[in-house]
This record gives C-alpha cells, sequence and structure tokens, in this order.
C-alpha cells in the first residue's frame, strides 16, 4: 500500500460551520476488519452535501484503534467466514452474531454521545451543530449488516445505507 500517496479532502480538528443551522448525522460503520476512514470517497461526497459524518473504529476489530489517553488497541478478532465444515460456519454465524450486538452498541454509544456529549469527550463543540432527529447510517460490506440491524432496533436512525452486507440479526 502507498496510503501516504493518497490526498483527500478530509482534514482533523477543523471548526464547525459558523452558521445557525444544524446539520443531519451520518455513521459509517466499517467492514469486519475495516476502519473508520476506509470509505473515504462517500464520507467526502456526504460532507459536501452538509452533513456530519463519523466513522467508527470498532476496537479490537478494526486494525488499530486510538485512545486518547494514548493507547493503541490493535485487532484481535479473526477473519471472517470459514466455510472449511459445517462446525465452522456455525462458529463464523455465532461470532458475526456477538460482532453483531457489540458493533450496534458502539453505534448506540456514539449516537448517545452526540445527544449528550460529556467535557471531556471532545464532541461538545460539534453536538451543537448536529440534527440527532436527522441521524442516519452506512456501512460497508458487515458494517451493512450493522446499518440494517441499527436501522431496526434504534428509532434515532432514519435512513440507512447496506453496501454489500449480508444481513445477521
Amino acid at each position: 500500500y502507498r496510503l501516504s500517496l493518497v490526498r483527500t479532502n478530509a482534514s482533523r480538528d477543523l471548526p464547525p460551520a459558523a452558521t445557525p443551522h444544524r446539520f443531519p448525522l451520518v455513521i459509517f460503520a466499517p467492514s469486519w476488519g475495516g476502519r473508520h476512514d476506509q470509505n473515504t470517497v462517500q464520507c467526502e461526497e456526504l460532507a459536501s452535501h452538509g452533513f456530519v459524518v463519523v466513522g467508527i473504529n470498532h476496537p479490537y476489530s478494526s486494525e488499530s484503534t486510538p485512545f486518547p489517553d494514548g493507547r493503541t488497541v490493535r485487532r484481535t478478532l479473526g477473519e471472517w467466514l470459514d466455510c472449511s465444515s459445517d462446525a465452522a460456519v456455525v462458529e463464523c454465524v455465532r461470532v458475526a452474531q456477538d460482532q453483531l450486538r457489540i458493533r450496534s452498541a458502539d453505534v448506540r454509544f456514539v449516537l448517545d454521545r452526540f445527544e449528550q456529549p460529556g467535557e471531556a469527550d471532545g464532541l461538545r463543540r460539534i453536538a451543537q451543530h448536529v440534527d440527532i432527529e436527522r441521524a442516519g447510517i452506512f456501512g460497508h460490506s458487515f458494517g451493512g449488516a450493522v446499518a440494517a440491524e441499527i436501522c431496526r432496533t434504534d428509532q434515532r436512525i432514519k435512513a440507512g445505507v447496506n453496501y454489500d452486507g449480508a444481513i445477521f440479526g
């Protein structure tokens, strides 16, 4: 990979737009071992149309997840979908169900933080510009399954897109 050669329009820690308007929130759910920034093209496109886009790293599932205290948690989750035997498939489905539950809880946590940002979580300056009543989600691969599950289980989400994801739950 030569990711250092990739140029995007995304920037870190920019101040929110100076406007009285509130913007809809869109959450991005990454693939099985994916990261918050894996679908940058779609995220930038949504942001260019007035959405606040938030990508999620799932600790121990994403390649690496940095924490505010400086720690970085590495991926411990195994590869996806072993079809070598009936028992292996059953185990894969069990792990997928567990991951669906964990990742759905991660999405709900993000939504909760936008509804009631704490002093230390860094969202206060952005959350005041977010219209949580117009929240949506999209996900790629297993993240698509997460998007479908959140649409089914959390009334705060008004729209969802599943890019190439099987459905679990």
